[in-house]
């Protein structure tokens, strides 16, 4: 990973931010270790030297998923599927709702640590 103390340039930090999405790093994983050159399956196009310079570079990639931060992320509940919004009084308009829990107005993306499944029997 880069050195993170040194500055960054302008709106660069906020594009990170905005590409930042969870992934599956193990399937991931495999996908890249899978596109290593073997005996087994060697490549038409190059040569020998080749074929193992590729296979650095996928062991390079295969490290980097590796080693990249883990977000400390859980699934959430949104507003649009907890029994609880929705229930707590009048006031509510198409796509805001009170919730009971939160005491206030929420719209059918947000979300809390409160969040229940509504059971929809």
């Amino acid at each position: 990973m880069g050195d993170v103390s040194r500055p960054l340039r302008a709106g660069v930090l906020e594009s990170v931010v905005k590409r930042m999405r969870l992934i599956d790093a193990d399937a991931l994983t495999t996908e890249i270790l899978g596109m290593r050159y073997t005996e087994e399956a060697p490549s038409i196009m190059l040569t020998q030297a080749g074929q193992e310079i590729f296979n650095l570079g996928v062991e390079a990639a295969n490290f980097a998923v590796h080693d990249a931060p883990t977000i400390d992320a859980v699934p959430v509940i949104r507003c649009n599927d907890c029994k609880h919004w929705g229930t707590g009084g009048a006031g509510e308009i198409e796509g805001i709702k009170r919730c009971k829990v939160a005491g206030y107005m929420v719209t059918m993306s947000g979300y809390c640590s409160y969040g229940e499944v509504k059971n929809n029997d």
